[in-house]
């Protein structure tokens, strides 16, 4: 009923069709900012970096409940030397974001706290972020002082899904063995 060549040919169409889908979607995030409480340290620096990823779906809005990951690390280097502080999702607070058409990353607004807990269950140190692009603080929630002030930035990448480029390949593969069995 069908040819070879013609099922080769719909299977690279379909195949060719999917390929460019995306099943992640990555919003990198960064951090810059200058210490501004001396009265706990005479730090000069703070920064971060991290990854926000959700399944796009077409969004233009993403809340906290659109996320499939969130890793941040906040750098800091003080009076005792560098130390770093990791968020994972499970610290975010709150979390909203919006993308335009052209899928820049025009508004985003996210708050986290985390609590190192000491000997015996005690809360000895809490740490917190509050960013909303374009400008970002460093907080410890618990005494209402902020430690930094800086800038934030955020923008978005699209991530290949490895199922479409595997069919990618395998349409690429079809039309080179139709193009091999025909010379």
């Amino acid at each position: 009923m069908f040819g070879s060549k013609t099922l080769l040919f719909a299977a690279a169409l379909v195949a060719a069709g999917g390929a460019g889908r995306a099943h992640a979607a990555v919003i990198d995030l960064s951090y810059a900012a200058t210490y501004i409480n001396a009265n706990y340290d005479t730090a000069t620096t703070e920064s971060g970096s991290g990854i926000i990823t959700f399944a796009p779906d077409s969004l233009t809005t993403i809340g906290l409940a659109d996320l499939t990951s969130f890793s941040f690390a906040l750098n800091y280097t003080g009076s005792s030397g560098p130390s770093t502080t990791t968020f994972a999702l499970t610290d975010l607070s709150a979390f909203s974001a919006t993308l335009d058409g052209a899928g820049n990353v025009t508004s985003l607004s996210l708050f986290s706290i985390q609590y190192d807990f000491g000997v015996g269950g005690g809360v000895y140190a809490s740490e917190g972020f509050n960013f909303s692009l374009p400008n970002g603080s460093t907080t410890n929630p618990d005494a209402g002082v902020t430690f930094s002030s800086g800038t934030v930035t955020a923008t978005l990448a699209t991530v290949p899904e490895p199922a479409s480029l595997t069919l990618l390949g395998l349409a690429l593969t079809a039309f080179g063995a139709a193009r091999r069995k025909r010379a």
